[in-house]
């Protein structure tokens, strides 16, 4: 009766062991309690990852730091890397302002 009992009895599940799944609903409330998205977008994220719930929340964090490193370097003025397609839609943006700002100013 010392300690070694108690630890013969109790036993903790391996890290990811678990005794059953949790319900699709189940998942879709811990990933909005995870990522804080509302309940549809979770469910979405969730679907989008095969009902994956650690991949949902990947998904969620990676798509929140990609549009976060973006909006910084808008603000300072700097472009992220992006694809030929996506930078010749930008500069015919660009044109596009900067032609109705000259045609403004005159």
């Amino acid at each position: 009766p010392g300690s070694s009992d108690l630890g013969e009895s109790v036993r903790v599940p391996e890290h990811g062991a678990m005794s059953a799944e949790p319900s699709k609903a189940g998942k879709v409330a811990q990933l909005a309690a995870i990522t804080g998205l509302d309940m549809n977008r979770a469910g979405e994220a969730l679907e989008a990852a095969g009902n994956d719930l650690q991949r949902a929340v990947n998904a969620t964090f990676d798509a929140s730091a990609a549009a976060s490193a973006s909006q910084e370097a808008g603000a300072a003025g700097a472009r992220a890397p992006v694809s030929p397609g996506t930078r010749a839609a930008d500069a015919a943006e660009a044109r596009a302002r900067a032609g109705a700002g000259a045609g403004a100013g005159e």
